[in-house]
C-alpha cells in the first residue's frame, strides 16, 4: 500500500497505528462497525449478526433474521471509505458477503529526489464470504456456543501497479451462566494469510488475535472488556467498555482502552470512544465516536436492515442486545409447547434460558418459578394415563398464573380421573396431589384436596409431605432430613428418593443425587420421572 494512503490511516485509526506497523493492507485494521468502535475489545464477545462479520464471524452465526449493513466513515482527506455486508441463516448455517473498500482521491507522485512525477490514484479492497452457526453443547463448561469463518479477497492498486492475496477470518464465541450471571466469551483471528507484494516486496498483512468478555451486571447494561494484539507490528490494546440500554430501543456505549504500539521505544496511549445506537422497527443505526487529540476525530455511522420472519436461533446469553436478537417470547411458546406435551422438567429450561435473555423480567420470573414448582412435583406427564389430558391443561394454566382456579379445576379431575384409574382413592398419583394443592393455596381454596378419611397419611407419607414442602420453600436440608426419615420406615419409598435426590441436587450435592435417583430406578425401572431426575446429573 502506498505512503499517500498510509497518511490518512491517523485519521481513522488510533494514533499509534500508523506508526507502528507495515502499512501492507493496514486497511484491513479499520473497524467497520459503530458498535465496535464504542465498546473497544470487549465487542468480540458481544459482536451479533451481520455487523459481527468484521470483526467475529461467529457472532454472524446468532443472525436471526437477513441482514444488510452499510458504513459511513466522514473527514477521511479525500478518500472513500465503503463498505456493505448482506447474509442471514439458511438451512447450512448463516451466510454473507461483504465488500470494504479505500479510495484516494488525487494524489501527487513524487520520485525519490522529491520531484513531481505525476498524478495518480490508489484503492484497497476486500471482498468476503462468511460462514457461521451455532453450536449445541450444553454441559457444565459451556451453556451455548458459535463458530465462524470468512475468506476474502484482499487487493490494493496504486497506480499502475497491483498486488492481490487471500485471507482467513475465525472466531468463536460462548455463553454461560456464572451464578445468577448470564456471561459471554469471544475469540477471534483475523487477516491469516500471505502478504501482499508490491514492487517486488512482500509485507505481512495485519494479522490480529482478540479476546473479549462480556456480563450482563444488570437487565439493560452490560459490561464487556477485551484484548486485541496485531501480531506484524507488535501493537496491543486493552480496554473495558459498556453497554447501557436506558430505552428498550436505545443504547449507549462507552470504552476505555490502552494502546501500546511497537518499535524500539513503544509508545501507550490512552484511547477513548463512545457512541449510541437506536432501533427503529426493522433497522437500526449505530454512531459512534473517537477522538484522536491534535488530529480532530474518527467518526462511524452504520446502517443495519432486517428482513424477512425471524428463525428460532437462540442467543448466547446477554439481554440488552442492540443487535435485536432476543428469543424470550419464541421461547417462552416452546416452553408452553413442552408443558402440552407433558414435560414440565423441559418447560423449566425453556423458560430459564427465556429468563437469560430478559434478565429482570418479572413475569418471566413468575412463569419459571411456577414451572420450577410443578417439575418438582410432577416432571413428566405420562401420555398414556387416563388423566394425561386434563393434567397436562391444568400443568398450563398454573404455570400461566392467571388463573389458578382453572388450574385447580382441570388437576382435581385428572387426580380424581388418577384415583379412578388405580381403583383406590389412596392410589392417585402422589406428584399430582402434591402439584394440585399447590394450585389450591394459589387459588385461595380452604379445604385443599386430600386422600379420603379412610385412607389418612401415616408417618412415612407425612414426612414424604413434609418433605417435598420443605424443597419447595428452599429449606433443602430439611428436605433431605425428612426424606431420610421415611426412608428410614420404608427403604424402598421411591418417592422418598426421587425427593431425596432432588434436595441433594438442590444443594449442590450431584454425586448424593445421583445415588439416590439410581436407586429409585432400580427399584422401580423405567419410572420416567426418576428417569427425567437423572438427565440432570449426566
Amino acid at each position: 500500500m502506498s505512503l499517500a494512503l498510509t497518511s490518512l490511516l491517523p485519521l481513522i485509526l488510533p494514533v499509534s497505528a500508523a506508526a507502528a506497523e507495515s502499512p501492507t493492507a493496514a486497511f484491513l485494521k479499520i473497524p467497520l462497525d459503530a458498535r465496535a468502535v464504542g465498546l473497544g475489545a470487549g465487542n468480540q464477545a458481544m459482536a451479533e449478526g451481520i455487523g459481527a462479520v468484521s470483526e467475529n464471524p461467529a457472532g454472524f452465526g446468532l443472525a436471526r433474521q437477513q441482514e444488510a449493513a452499510l458504513l459511513y466513515a466522514p473527514h477521511l482527506k479525500g478518500a472513500s471509505l465503503g463498505y456493505v455486508a448482506y447474509g442471514g441463516p439458511t438451512r447450512f448455517g448463516s451466510l454473507g458477503v461483504s465488500h470494504v473498500s479505500l479510495r484516494s482521491g488525487a494524489l501527487d507522485g513524487r520520485d525519490d529526489e522529491g520531484r513531481p512525477t505525476g498524478g495518480f490514484s490508489a484503492e484497497d479492497r476486500a471482498i468476503g464470504v462468511s460462514w457461521a452457526a451455532p453450536l449445541k453443547l450444553g454441559g457444565p463448561l459451556l451453556g451455548s456456543a458459535a463458530i465462524g469463518g470468512q475468506v476474502k479477497h484482499v487487493s490494493s492498486r496504486i497506480g499502475s501497479y497491483q498486488a492481490s492475496t487471500f485471507a482467513f477470518d475465525f472466531g468463536a464465541q460462548a455463553g454461560r451462566r456464572l451464578g445468577t450471571l448470564p456471561v459471554r466469551f469471544g475469540v477471534a483471528i483475523r487477516n491469516l494469510g500471505a502478504g501482499l507484494a508490491l514492487q517486488e516486496r512482500r509485507d505481512p498483512l495485519p494479522l490480529n488475535v482478540s479476546f473479549g468478555a462480556a456480563v450482563q451486571a444488570a437487565r439493560m447494561v452490560t459490561i464487556s472488556a477485551g484484548a486485541s494484539r496485531y501480531l506484524a507490528g507488535e501493537r496491543s490494546e486493552l480496554s473495558v467498555g459498556a453497554e447501557v440500554s436506558p430505552a428498550s430501543r436505545f443504547f449507549l456505549r462507552g470504552n476505555y482502552g490502552m494502546l501500546r504500539g511497537g518499535g524500539a521505544a513503544p509508545q501507550v496511549l490512552p484511547q477513548l470512544s463512545w457512541g449510541l445506537g437506536l432501533r427503529l422497527g426493522s433497522a437500526q443505526v449505530d454512531y459512534a465516536l473517537m477522538p484522536l487529540g491534535e488530529l480532530g476525530h474518527s467518526q462511524r455511522l452504520s446502517l443495519t436492515m432486517r428482513f424477512g420472519t425471524p428463525a428460532r436461533t437462540a442467543g448466547l446469553g446477554l439481554a440488552a442486545s442492540s443487535s435485536g436478537e432476543i428469543p424470550a417470547r419464541s421461547l417462552v411458546q416452546a416452553a408452553f409447547d413442552e408443558i402440552r406435551a407433558g414435560r414440565l422438567a423441559a418447560a423449566a429450561v425453556q423458560l430459564q434460558r427465556a429468563l437469560d435473555a430478559e434478565p429482570g423480567d418479572r413475569r418471566l420470573y413468575g412463569l419459571l418459578s411456577r414451572a420450577r414448582a410443578a417439575a418438582f412435583d410432577l416432571p413428566l406427564i405420562d401420555p398414556g394415563a387416563a388423566w394425561s389430558a386434563s393434567a397436562r391443561r391444568g400443568a398450563a394454566a398454573f404455570v400461566d398464573g392467571r388463573d389458578p382456579r382453572e388450574a385447580v379445576v382441570f388437576l382435581r379431575k385428572a387426580y380424581e380421573q388418577s384415583a379412578a384409574e388405580a381403583a383406590s382413592p389412596e392410589a392417585g398419583d402422589d406428584g399430582l396431589l402434591a402439584l394440585l394443592n399447590r394450585a389450591e393455596r394459589a387459588a385461595k381454596v380452604s379445604e385443599p384436596t386430600g386422600r379420603s378419611a379412610l385412607s389418612r397419611p401415616g408417618f412415612v407419607e407425612e414426612r414424604l409431605r413434609s418433605a417435598r414442602q420443605a424443597v419447595y420453600d428452599g429449606n433443602y436440608r430439611l428436605g433431605a432430613r425428612r426424606a431420610s426419615e421415611a426412608l428410614e420406615i420404608d427403604p424402598r419409598n421411591v418417592k422418598a428418593l426421587q425427593v431425596l435426590g432432588s434436595a441433594h441436587f438442590l444443594m449442590g450435592s450431584r454425586a448424593e443425587a445421583r445415588k439416590a435417583w439410581r436407586q429409585a430406578l432400580s427399584l422401580k425401572p423405567g419410572d420416567p420421572s426418576t428417569l427425567e431426575y437423572l438427565e440432570k446429573v449426566r
